[in-house]
């Protein structure tokens, strides 16, 4: 059996940006949509080694996921399915939602960026969802957008989610 320590911690929203040499993932649509990043470093989770030949499988639906092979398949939220023997599977879900990275209801497009950053052996590869539009809030005139990031730890396996500033509403 597996021994995992959940912890919390204070720190500060470091976003990641274009300018800071961050790049945005492109998506074959604005909602639902998964693109696959290669690892940069090998990265162990739930006992399995992904190496430089796997994928972080990323969704606008604020998760992603640890795959062998290259997805693009949709993956609506359903958020049963956080480690099941289908995808997605392997589950890392910071703020698994009904989100878009595309202009909804009242508010603008947002948009997933990410960067790997520091030297080899203790790199950091961050994927950040930016000002994302929470869908259902958006078509109820109540314009939220969240800002939160994926962050995994070269050499010791951490997994840190961080949540940075949100807008609009939060009646729902």
């Amino acid at each position: 059996q597996l021994a995992y320590t959940r912890s919390s911690f204070a720190g500060a929203w470091t976003p990641i940006t274009p300018g800071g040499g961050a790049a945005t993932i492109t998506f074959e649509s604005t909602d639902d949509a998964t693109t696959s990043l290669p690892l940069p470093f090998n990265f162990t989770y739930v006992g399995t080694t992904f190496t430089t030949a796997h994928y972080l499988a990323v969704c606008t639906n604020g998760m992603a996921f640890f795959s062998t092979t290259s997805v693009t398949a949709p993956f609506s939220r359903v958020n049963t399915s956080l480690f099941t023997s289908v995808a997605p599977n392997r589950t890392l879900a910071p703020w698994w939602d009904d989100l878009n990275i595309g202009a909804v209801g009242f508010n603008p497009p947002g948009s997933v960026l990410y960067q790997v950053q520091g030297a080899p052996g203790s790199r950091t590869f961050t994927v950040q969802w930016t000002n994302v539009s929470a869908w259902f809030d958006a078509f109820l005139g109540q314009p939220r957008q969240v800002n939160f990031q994926l962050v995994l730890f070269e050499g010791t396996n951490v997994i840190e989610f961080h949540y940075g500033p949100t807008s609009g509403s939060d009646t729902n």
